[in-house]
Formats: structure tokens, C-alpha cells, sequence
């Protein structure tokens, strides 16, 4: 992880609003072997520096870095108190007057072709994160062979890679689909944010975002709603709140959660806790609720576009919250 002072964090945090900190984790046997053999397997088997790749029953999952956010203190948990924030970032290790959160997305390969799902943040926004396209590349993929890519809703860390500065498409050969209320919401004249708590200058943000990207789209997407297909043998599963048309995508023996849960350490033992982006943080709750009750009880793998990379791991039940079980990872 790239180290700044706190005076340095503290800086970002006054000019910026918003940090950016880059977390690519490295694989030791590649950091520190000199065997070329050894190095080749690695990508061979589909790991590698800013990407994971998992099978999960006909479905080849590879977990793309985007790079990682910094948030001041209390940005994800806007119920919760100054101590209990300290709390948890002494219990976790991280330093107490920032909150980091990764960036991910996910590249699905099956005999249905290659399906995108979300694309990460646009190089400059922040200089750690906008990693999407270089480890995309990286893991041996091409933008012409995406087939189509799904949204999970239209906040500029998910849509980043769509278009260049022109307004020319990455991915020339894909199909984009969102939720029909995520795209009715944000092509609103005036989008109701009256709930979100960030300044306004992080809320015209995203709204203006959110209009240059459906403005690029033109009418070449496609929209579908709660319980449809979003692509071949994955189903949109509605998780209003973060956004009005967030949903995660359900599969054969897999959840992607998308921003069901934010920060892992925060709303996971706190799920009533909400982010000051959130659009309608008690239907954020509520969502979340329903959701980690379902993947948890059926002990289903699940990754999160805020989860530590690699992302993937399992949802326990504990008391009112819950917990983060990483599955075992092959380097």
C-alpha cells in the first residue's frame, strides 16, 4: 500500500474531500522468486498482481483491482460514534483518522462469451485508484472481446472504463445493461439526493458523472429489473438504497454484492450503519439485511467491489451482524 504521512492524509483530506490510496496485493512467490518457471505458472494459473481468478462451476471469475479509496473517519458509518470508530480501527490496524475501501470489478468467462461486470474508476479522478484497464489487460483479456457489461449502478468508481475523454466506447463490441430505476433516477433533470450528507460538491459530482455517462450511452444499452437476467445465468438481484437501482447479481454457487456492504470492517458488525453517499440509507439497511441473510444461511461464496482483493470469501452470521470469511487463496 502506498504510505503518506498524516499530515500528507490530512492534507487530501482538506483538498480533496475524498482520498485515493492504491492496495495491489503482490504475491510473495512472485515478489520474491527468481524462477522464471515459477513466475509463468503463477499467471498461468490466473493470479497475478491486480488480478484473481476463481472457477466457479462453468464460470471462470477473475477479480480485477481498480486500486483503493481513503475516506475520512465516519464517511461509511455516519450513526456510528467517534469511539467506536477508533475502536474498530485499532482492533483492524488501520490508521484512525482515515477509512480505506478497495475497488474491484469482476470479469466472468463462460460459453456465453465474456461479461463485464462494472469497470472501475477513470484515470485522474484520484491518483490511486483507475488500475481497471492496465490489470484487465494484465490478466489477459482484450476490450474487443467483452461482450456486454453490466452495472451495478451509476456511481463514477463503477463506470469509470466505459468511455474515454471523448466519449468513445472502451469496450466497442459490448452491450451495456443497468437497472431501469438506476437509469430513471440519474436521468432525472434534477436527481433527489436531499438524503445524502456528503457536501455538495461530492453530490454535483456524482450527478454530473452519472448524466456524461448516459449522455455517451446514447440509446445503446439495455435495462432490465429485479429478478431478470442481466446476462446469461445471472440474475439481478435488487438492493435499493446505496443508489435506487443498486443490485447485486446472483449465479450458479456464487453473489456478486457489488456495494451491498461498503466497508467490511464497518457494515458487516454494523450493518445499520450507512455511508453518507448512501441515496436512502434506511432502505440501505434494509437491503443489506436481506441480502447477507440469504448468502449467509446458504454459506454462498460471494465477492464485493469493496472487499479486500482479492474479494472473494463467505457471509457468517453473528448476533445482529456479521462476519467476513476469506476463503483459502492459490498463488
Amino acid at each position: 500500500m502506498k504510505n503518506l504521512s498524516n499530515s500528507n492524509r490530512r492534507s487530501f483530506i482538506r483538498n480533496a474531500g475524498i482520498i485515493a490510496g492504491a492496495s495491489l496485493i503482490i504475491p510473495k512467490t512472485f515478489a520474491n522468486s527468481n524462477d522464471k518457471k515459477e513466475k509463468n505458472n503463477l499467471f498461468l494459473n490466473g493470479q497475478g498482481d491486480g488480478f484473481y481468478t476463481q472457477k466457479i462451476g462453468n464460470k471462470e471469475i477473475t477479480v480485477i483491482s481498480d486500486g483503493s479509496l481513503y475516506f475520512p473517519d465516519g464517511f461509511f458509518a455516519q450513526e456510528a460514534k467517534e469511539s467506536q470508530l477508533k475502536k474498530i480501527a485499532s482492533k483492524n490496524g488501520f490508521l484512525t483518522d482515515t477509512t480505506s475501501v478497495q475497488v474491484n470489478a469482476l470479469v466472468i468467462k463462460d460459453s456465453n462469451g465474456v461479461t463485464l461486470i462494472d469497470a472501475g474508476t477513470s484515470k485522474g479522478i484520484y491518483d490511486t485508484v483507475g488500475n481497471f484497464l492496465t490489470n484487465f489487460k494484465k490478466a489477459g483479456f482484450n476490450t474487443s472481446e467483452v461482450d456486454r457489461i453490466v452495472l451495478t449502478h451509476l456511481h463514477f468508481d463503477h463506470f469509470g472504463y466505459l468511455f474515454d475523454k471523448e466519449g468513445k466506447a472502451v469496450f466497442p463490441n459490448a452491450e451495456i445493461i443497468l437497472s431501469e430505476t438506476e437509469y430513471n433516477f440519474w436521468n432525472n433533470g434534477s436527481p433527489n439526493l436531499s438524503n445524502v450528507t456528503a457536501d455538495q460538491g461530492t453530490k454535483d459530482f456524482f450527478i454530473s458523472s452519472a448524466k456524461e455517462v448516459i449522455k455517451n450511452m446514447k440509446k445503446q444499452f439495455t435495462v432490465k429489473n429485479d429478478g431478470q437476467e442481466v446476462a446469461p445465468g445471472m440474475r439481478m438481484i435488487a438492493a435499493p438504497g446505496h443508489t435506487p437501482g443498486h443490485f447485486a447479481v446472483e449465479m450458479e454457487g456464487f453473489v456478486y454484492l457489488a456495494d451491498t456492504f461498503v466497508h467490511p470492517w464497518l457494515h458487516l458488525p454494523h450493518p445499520e450503519w450507512s455511508s453518507k453517499v448512501d441515496v436512502d440509507p434506511i432502505s440501505v439497511k434494509a437491503s443489506r439485511k436481506r441480502i447477507l441473510d440469504k448468502v449467509s444461511h446458504e454459506n454462498i461464496l460471494v465477492a464485493g467491489a469493496h472487499a479486500n482483493f482479492p474479494s472473494f470469501g463467505r457471509i457468517a452470521k453473528n448476533g445482529k451482524g456479521y462476519d467476513w470469511k476469506e476463503i483459502p487463496f492459490e498463488w
